[in-house]
């Protein structure tokens, strides 16, 4: 019996789109219109662009597959939440909201990501390399769950200068 040797990393990521698109078939539509590209060069696991073309970094896929034991449905759940997420960033416009309001790009994309996290579809598994999932969730930051980004965004402006101020004060 001959074993595959190396991950079809493109098969494994479309067959999660399949799969997500099953999952939340309400969102199907939107998921086979975002064109897929692999790309060593991401700065993240995944992106999506203002276009709706989504990026997934290859190198990633692979560590996923390597931290879920070489269990591929557990791949394809965990690839397939990540498929799910890209793009309901581009259906939201959390780029256009963005810069509606000048934020910072960082601040932004952990709020952003707090309106989509707080939500997982029937299943789907949140990606993880071993431990905690690697999501941004409400409750990390001590906020409640089911708001919109700017509220959340608003949220870690005020945390953060109050722990500017508090620093400023130890000093």
């Amino acid at each position: 019996m001959q074993h595959e040797k190396v991950l079809p990393i493109e098969e494994w990521v479309r067959a999660a789109r399949v799969y997500a698109a099953e999952c939340v078939g309400w969102f199907a539509s939107a998921l086979y219109a975002a064109p897929l590209h692999l790309s060593d060069a991401l700065p993240a696991p995944a992106a999506i662009d203002r276009y709706g073309r989504v990026y997934f970094s290859p190198q990633w896929v692979a560590r996923l597959y390597e931290a879920c034991g070489h269990d591929r449905h557990q791949l394809v759940q965990q690839l397939a939440y990540v498929w799910y997420h890209e793009v309901a960033h581009w259906l939201r416009a959390h780029g256009e909201r963005a810069e509606a309001i000048g934020a910072d790009v960082e601040l932004w994309n952990l709020a952003a990501d707090m309106e989509i996290n707080d939500y997982l579809p029937d299943g789907m598994v949140y990606p993880s390399l071993g431990g905690e999932p690697i999501v941004v969730l409400p409750r990390r930051f001590n906020l409640p769950e089911g708001e919109i980004a700017e509220w959340y965004y608003r949220r870690l402006l005020e945390k953060g200068r109050e722990q500017s101020q508090v620093g400023g004060q130890q000093q």
